[in-house]
């Protein structure tokens, strides 16, 4: 186990320092501000990262769905001909293309 900290502990020490010196120096005070709203920019920026993953891979998972259903669908004649069922499956359709094109941008 490493005895060596963490960046978020370094930053908050930092942080922790640099406003106490701000009393004196404003202009530290600032510089503090500036570094903490940084890291945690940095820190979201990981966290939405995993969660753009995540999406993918429901996206993908969902794409095989689809691509399956539609190899099936012979066998279930029945449920296409019906236009209601059609169209609730073309619009979860289009609703997947949608996030695939948000998660790309």
């Amino acid at each position: 186990m490493s005895t060596r900290p963490e960046l978020a502990e370094i930053v908050e020490e930092i942080v922790n320092v640099a406003n106490t010196l701000s009393l004196v120096t404003p202009i530290i005070g600032i510089a503090a501000n500036l570094i903490n709203n940084i890291f945690i920019t940095f820190e979201n920026i990981k966290h939405n990262k995993k969660n753009s993953r995540t999406i993918i891979d429901h996206i993908v998972f969902t794409e095989a769905a689809i691509k399956s259903l539609k190899f099936q669908k012979n066998e279930y004649n029945e449920k296409f001909p019906n236009l209601q069922y059609q169209e609730l499956f073309f619009k979860f359709q289009s609703s997947l293309e949608k996030l695939k094109y948000l998660q790309k941008r």
